[in-house]
Formats: C-alpha cells, structure tokens, sequence
C-alpha cells in the first residue's frame, strides 16, 4: 500500500489504528496474505501490535486482529449484518491468529 506523504502527519494510537484497519480489510481479501506499506514509494516499517515482533516490514491480520473489538452492546452503531460479518471475521481471526 503505497500512502501520501500525509500519512505521515498521523502518529501514535491513530496511526497504528489506521495501519490496521487497512491491514484487516486488505486480508480479508482470500489472495492478499500480507501488507507491505509505502510512503510517497519509500518503504517504511510498521509496528505490529504482537509483541513478539514488533516493527517489521510486512504484517497480516494476526498483527491487528485485537482491533476487531468485542461489541459494546446498545452502544454499537452497525447494523445486525455488519455485527455478523464483524464476529465471523474476529472468529475466523481467533482461530489463524492461535499461538
């Protein structure tokens, strides 16, 4: 994914969550397996949120997968069908992300 360079004007939390949302949607995808991320063409390295490996070149779902929160009951705004499309993705996480 090759972003602008006003990416870079994201840091902290907001930039590792954007980091993973496009992670999440991209590995959804059945042929894409992995991420590598650019800036303006210039690689760049992102930090997984797995602590084992933390600032790497290429990262996938498992480095993201805990950004797919829980519902928050009431509280959450989607619809029933994008609630059931969430918990079959954190599932389907939860069971290629196991140790």
């Amino acid at each position: 994914v090759d972003l602008s360079a006003d990416f870079e004007d994201v840091v902290g939390p907001g930039s590792t969550r954007a980091i993973g949302q496009i992670v999440v949607t991209l590995t959804a995808l059945p042929e894409v397996q992995g991420v590598r991320f650019a800036v303006e063409g210039e690689p760049i390295e992102v930090t997984s949120l797995d602590p084992d490996r933390g600032t790497v070149s290429v990262v996938n779902a498992c480095d993201y997968a805990e950004l797919l929160a829980e519902p928050l009951g009431e509280t959450t705004q989607v619809s029933p069908n994008q609630e059931e499309i969430l918990e079959t993705r954190r599932n389907d996480l939860r069971e290629a992300c196991e140790p």
